[in-house]
């Protein structure tokens, strides 16, 4: 006869590999949100620079540019 505990143990350890996974994909996923988050903030702030390079109004960046 065969043991079915074996079985039974490596059907378990592969669930608990599985779950593991998908937490860590999860988690990725959520730096990887945070970054564009981040990314359109940054490109939101540089567009208002232009704007005011463009509009000719006075901005610290534009003193040390020129």
């Amino acid at each position: 006869m065969k043991n079915p505990f074996k079985h039974i143990r490596n059907w378990v350890k592969g669930e608990i590999l599985e779950l593991h996974a998908l937490l860590e994909c999860i988690s990725r996923k959520e730096g990887l949100e945070s970054n564009k988050t981040k990314a359109l903030a940054k490109v939101k702030d540089m567009r208002e620079v232009a704007d005011k390079f463009n509009t000719g109004k006075f901005t610290m960046r534009g003193l040390f540019k020129s």
